[in-house]
């Protein structure tokens, strides 16, 4: 398994043993976000086996958390972030049927501001020395892209 997506992992973990809401979606979005960059990294390398379980793996994560989103809710939080989950689940399955990384890459870009804004949500609840280390990935993940 990926090292990311095991440190993913252990942030989830984290989060359901504090009791954080906000901090186990922003965990949940990074599961996804790890696994979309290893299907991508097999798709670049054509493991078709490795990158059909991690997009399967994010897959299951985003079908989930878009479960969760009331589409009877009349408010555009709900409106919207349903519409990037489903945006999302669209992109992913596709470039898992034609093996193609950009799209892998682009369903990442499109759920990286809702990874961010649970974490900046969860980092407001959180103790001053996790809102420096959560601003701190932020920052990395932002330059890097």
């Amino acid at each position: 398994m990926n090292g990311s997506v095991e440190e993913a992992k252990l942030a989830l973990a984290s989060a359901i043993e504090v009791g954080r809401p906000a901090g186990i979606v922003a965990a949940l979005l990074g599961i996804v976000a790890a696994n979309i960059d290893v299907a991508v990294e097999a798709a670049v390398e054509s493991r078709i086996e490795d990158r059909c379980n991690a997009v399967n793996e994010a897959l299951g994560v985003i079908c989930d958390l878009h479960s969760g989103v009331d589409t009877k809710a009349d408010d555009d939080w709900s409106g919207r972030t349903h519409a990037i989950y489903e945006d999302a689940l669209r992109l992913m399955t596709l470039a898992n049927v034609r093996n193609d990384w950009v799209l892998l890459r682009r369903a990442r870009h499109l759920l990286e501001p809702l990874r961010l804004a649970w974490a900046a949500l969860d980092s407001c609840d959180a103790p001053p020395a996790a809102r420096r280390v959560e601003d701190d990935r932020a920052a990395l993940v932002m330059a890097a892209d």
